[in-house]
């Protein structure tokens, strides 16, 4: 056999085999802004202790927490355009991955209070958001979400979309349209009701 030849598909098969190891290596942490702030809101990263306040166009790296105080607000913006706004009296986390202009997958953890989302449609990534208690899966929706940690209750409201809203305690799952409200209690029940006007106005 050809000296060269072999030498070509020795170069072929190393380069398939380093392909996974470029792709691993081409991942990095998701970012995004804070684009409005209203009053009291902070930040603190995975790597420290100590929240500090949050400034217009603070970016958001993964891993990063967002608090707001009494009658305060938050927006956050991705790269996509999706924004996420949250209430008062609410903590988050933001965490995700993106590869080159490609996001792979987000994730914005609800430890207690309530976001207002507008998340544009991506083509195979979906998004998240989960809590203590629930994930739902989401891709191209706009309402509304939060966890209670008193009643431990957990919801989602839609105002256009689907999401799929499950339980993290039971193998519960409903599939939440536009117009609908799920619910998700301590016990892992779950359920998708219509939404009130009230509430679809709170969540629009």
């Amino acid at each position: 056999m050809n000296r060269s030849f072999v030498l070509v598909v020795i170069v072929i098969v190393a380069a398939l085999l380093a392909a996974p190891a470029w792709n691993f290596q081409d991942k990095k942490p998701i970012a995004a802004y804070i684009v409005k702030v209203v009053k009291d809101v902070e930040r603190r990263s995975s790597t420290t202790s100590g929240w500090s306040k949050a400034m217009l166009l603070s970016e958001l790296k993964a891993g990063y927490e967002v608090r707001t105080q009494d009658k305060s607000f938050a927006m956050i913006k991705f790269a996509d355009e999706s924004t996420v706004r949250l209430r008062e009296k609410s903590i988050i986390t933001i965490q995700g991955e993106v590869s080159g202009n490609k996001i792979l997958n987000r994730d914005v953890y609800i430890e207690r209070g309530r976001a207002v989302f507008n998340i544009k449609k991506q083509d195979t990534e979906q998004f998240r958001f989960t809590s203590p208690i629930s994930v739902a899966s989401i891709r191209g929706t706009e309402g509304g979400t939060g966890f209670d940690p008193g009643t431990i209750t957990s919801d989602i409201t839609l105002i256009t979309g689907v999401a799929d809203f499950s339980s993290t305690r039971t193998q519960c799952k409903v599939t939440v349209v536009a117009g609908q409200t799920g619910i998700i209690d301590s016990t892992g029940s779950c359920r998708a009701d219509t939404a009130s006007s009230g509430t679809l106005q709170n969540n629009n």
